[in-house]
């Protein structure tokens, strides 16, 4: 891509435009960082770079590795009647 600034950047995951929340930072810049990841968050991370001269796209896959946390036991179940303790 030729040209000159400004550059503009965009990340998208699996094709949806990401917006910056506590775990994604610089979703319209050069670097994007990604915390507390979770199975769910791996898939295709791609960026559209562009300006005044044209655009440019980059893809990359990411994979998450672990388990999704699962409740092991839950709480007891609980008999009562209106009115009782």
């Amino acid at each position: 891509m030729g040209g000159s600034t400004p550059v503009r950047y965009q990340w998208f995951f699996n094709g949806d435009e990401l917006v910056e929340s506590a775990s994604v930072r610089g979703a319209r810049s050069e670097r994007l960082e990604l915390t507390n990841l979770t199975v769910p968050q791996g898939g295709q991370y791609t960026v559209i770079i562009s300006n005044d001269m044209g655009s440019a796209e980059a893809t990359a896959s990411l994979t998450v590795q672990g388990r999704t946390p699962q409740l092991a036991r839950g709480p007891p179940d609980q008999v009562g009647g209106c009115g009782e303790p």
